[in-house]
């Protein structure tokens, strides 16, 4: 057995997927326990406020269930966990918590965004050195490392809430309605800003890095609104003030 097909039986073998081992049973239970335990932890630094609302037992049993069911394929620990969120949806321990998968999601997307590059919004005064002949061809794109989200729940307050350092004590009423969030870093800061539903689907629009005399095409079907009425014209500078837009290129 040369040395790639030893590693590829001792991870087999770790994992229990190999029905015939000649290695040693005991010794392989502290590597498999060891990974367990590694994979665990992370989950918990990850998913830190999920941990904090069903607390550590319970946590740490679902994070079981999990790990045993879904090996490491990155050698990154940053990586694991992706579908920690609709792992949650289908576990029946956590059925009475509706809110808590979509928790679970708000933390990995604020997780990829905290490692993700820092990117650089698009100067306000940009667009004044673009020609008017130019403007139905601008795509004016979403900053780098941005998320839009969406939940039926004020997951947003509820992460805020469980924060080490927030100052907020208020009760969370979890049908109080939707939250859609514009998630993106500026500098190091990680911002979850709330945007309305006309923005939310404007923001979409933008995302589909279209040029701009498309992107309006889009808007009169999408939004139905009438013509000569642009509300994404409208609010452009507003984006581009809160830092929502990438730097621009023609296409």
């Amino acid at each position: 057995m040369d040395l790639k097909d030893l590693q590829h039986h001792f991870m087999m073998s770790l994992l229990d997927r190999c029905q015939t081992s000649d290695l040693n049973s005991k010794q392989l239970d502290i590597y498999r326990n060891n990974r367990r335990v590694t994979l665990i932890k992370t989950l918990c630094n990850m998913y830190s406020v999920c941990e904090a609302l069903v607390g550590h037992r319970f946590f740490w049993q679902m994070s079981r269930e999990y790990v045993n069911t879904h090996p490491s394929t990155s050698p990154t620990l940053q990586d694991y966990g992706e579908t920690f969120h609709p792992f949650i949806a289908t576990f029946p321990p956590a059925a009475p918590l509706p809110y808590l998968p979509d928790v679970a999601r708000l933390e990995w997307i604020i997780h990829r965004t905290t490692i993700g590059v820092n990117a650089t919004s698009l100067e306000p005064d940009s667009l004044t050195k673009v020609k008017p002949e130019q403007y139905e061809q601008l795509v004016l794109p979403l900053i780098d490392n941005s998320t839009l989200f969406y939940s039926p729940y004020p997951v947003d307050k509820i992460w805020i809430a469980n924060q080490t350092d927030s100052q907020n004590d208020f009760t969370i009423d979890l049908f109080e309605g939707e939250c859609r969030l514009f998630i993106w870093r500026q500098d190091h800061n990680i911002r979850l800003d709330r945007v309305t539903t006309l923005e939310w689907e404007l923001l979409t629009l933008l995302s589909q890095k279209l040029p701009l005399h498309s992107l309006l095409e889009k808007e009169m079907d999408k939004l139905s609104v009438q013509e000569g009425q642009h509300p994404l014209i409208q609010h452009l500078p507003h984006f581009i003030q809160k830092g929502y837009i990438n730097n621009i290129f023609n296409t």
